[in-house]
């Protein structure tokens, strides 16, 4: 999701585009995430040796681990190559991603502002470089379980950043409220809000709380703290620090700019719509 909120800024016409987009992420999660939980939950033993290891971690893929016990020979080296194509994709996803952060950031002046410059096609490379410089931590095993402990800490970061996108559109819906702006008037209006936003605030802070319990229970070890909760620590500091420096408060929901910068849907030439069985197809699946 915060892929496609990045990425709004540089479509064509993301009123259209990024309502699909949306429109399809709920599908791809029920499909992909909760539909295979649910049939690798069915053919897969929890305490399957070929799943985890003696110290509890992961030691190969789950979808592998199916197709070896049912005995199949020839899919796993399949299943291992669409993984790769995956991560490959996921990882230039996330590059995008963080290089136009940065850039923000710069234009916000909250980090130098040589992130911000780009070349003549319009390539952040600064930005890009860091970003790429951060990635190469993933890299990290020279000490054992240091992989681990960077996935660890990258994971709560992710449910940081989605608690904090369910904190702005809360924010942003008491705007609409005390300035007096109908979302249904929006050429996209996502259902069940702000309860949904609530839910997923409130979701991804238990989740954090409760992925440090060995901490919490008793049982505390610097590494255990670490790994559970730098995340949280890196996240939330510079937030606070840079809070304290510049002595800024929080906007009042009335004074909120909700309008500059706004996208004008008139500006963008209407497409038409699909004709043929494939153009139809092609519309619905991408």
């Amino acid at each position: 999701m915060e892929t496609v909120v990045v990425t709004a800024s540089e479509s064509v016409n993301p009123h259209r585009s990024i309502t699909k987009a949306v429109k399809r992420v709920i599908y791809r999660i029920l499909y992909f995430n909760v539909l295979g939980a649910f049939l690798l939950g069915l053919t897969i033993s929890s305490t399957d040796p070929d799943l985890i290891d003696d110290l509890g971690e992961s030691m190969a893929s789950p979808f592998i681990v199916a197709m070896k016990n049912a005995g199949v020979e020839v899919v796993p080296s399949i299943i291992n190559v669409c993984i790769l194509f995956s991560a490959w994709s996921s990882c230039s996803g996330y590059l995008y991603v963080t290089a136009r952060m940065i850039i923000a950031m710069a234009v916000d002046r909250h980090v130098p502002q040589i992130f911000s410059r780009v070349s003549r096609w319009g390539v952040p490379y600064f930005a890009v470089m860091a970003s790429f410089v951060l990635s190469l931590l993933s890299y990290v095993c020279l000490a054992d379980r240091s992989l681990t402990w960077l996935k660890d800490i990258s994971t709560m970061t992710g449910l940081l950043a989605w608690m904090t996108l369910c904190i702005c559109f809360i924010r942003y819906e008491q705007a609409c409220r005390a300035q007096g702006m109908n979302r249904n008037n929006l050429d996209f209006k996502s259902r069940f809000q702000p309860y949904s936003a609530y839910i997923g605030a409130i979701g991804c802070a238990l989740i954090i709380l409760l992925s440090g319990i060995k901490v919490l229970s008793g049982k505390w070890t610097a590494v255990n703290f670490v790994t559970n909760y730098a995340g949280v620590i890196v996240y939330v500091v510079p937030f606070v620090a840079r809070k304290l420096i510049k002595k800024s408060g929080f906007a009042r929901s009335a004074k909120l700019d909700l309008f500059s910068g706004r996208f004008d849907s008139t500006s963008v030439n209407k497409t038409a719509a699909p004709s043929s069985c494939w153009d139809k197809f092609m519309e619905w699946l991408v």
